[in-house]
């Protein structure tokens, strides 16, 4: 579905300080993976799922973020391990969680980025 899809609010508090993350790296982390091939946007939710920064075709389910993390983290036993993909015919989705953050990279499905 090629529409825009609305940015969520995002919620910048002392949360991401308290994972060592300020706006500005945020920002730059989430601008260098935009650049990359494939990717249609960028959600970094902190432990409650609560948007801490977000750049491009970002759905506003931020929530769902975390929680497949969380998931994750059940299933395989190690957080900063755990990498959940999502993939859909519209697009794939690739979540991680590192020092009380998860990001999530939406990017185009693999056969619409084959160049």
């Amino acid at each position: 579905d090629p529409r825009p899809r609305s940015r969520p609010t995002c919620w910048r508090s002392q949360h991401g300080r308290q994972a060592g993350m300020d706006a500005q790296s945020l920002s730059s982390t989430s601008e260098d993976a935009m650049r990359t091939p494939g990717v249609l946007g960028v959600a970094v939710v902190d432990a409650q799922g609560l948007c801490l920064h977000s750049q491009g075709a970002v759905p506003t389910a931020c929530g769902s973020i975390a929680e497949l993390a969380t998931h994750a983290y059940r299933l395989s036993g190690n957080q900063d391990d755990a990498i959940v993909s999502v993939v859909s015919a519209q697009q794939k989705v690739l979540i991680s969680s590192s020092g009380g953050v998860t990001t999530a990279l939406f990017m185009q499905p693999d056969s619409a980025n084959t160049s």
